[in-house]
């Protein structure tokens, strides 16, 4: 994660391969909800004060308020990564690859092309 911390891998699977001048390979990872802490603070100090006849001032009461907030923002996800490469009139190929993200607690319905975004919800695929 962008601030360092890591997020635990439950499990994955690799397929690899070329069958006849096309080669593939597919990875699904399935990962742990990893909290990290973007922690805010705001503190508060409320103070009651009187102002005596004779120019003194008299603190009658201070209260300080702390409050903190540790946002949690990666869920339990599962991730797919597939590629397909075409070997073509010996010196060239032809490829696609193709991403998946799916959050477990989101429902799916998001895809998402180069130049097109069709969204549901935050379901996220990408295919170039």
């Amino acid at each position: 994660m962008f601030d360092g911390s890591t997020v635990q891998i439950l499990h994955g699977e690799k397929v690899s391969g070329k069958i006849a001048g096309t080669s593939f390979g597919l990875l699904n990872v399935h990962t742990r909800e990893t909290p990290w802490a973007l922690t805010q603070s705001a503190v508060t100090t409320v103070t009651d004060t009187t102002v005596t006849s004779t120019g003194g001032i008299q603190i009658a009461h201070r209260d300080t308020l702390t409050v903190t907030r540790t946002l949690f923002t990666e869920p339990e996800t599962n991730w797919n990564v597939f590629r397909l490469k075409q070997d073509l009139f010996g010196r060239s190929t032809l490829g696609v690859i193709g991403l998946m993200k799916e959050p477990e607690d989101r429902p799916d319905h998001h895809t998402e092309l180069p130049g097109f975004r069709l969204s549901d919800t935050k379901y996220n695929r990408v295919i170039g």
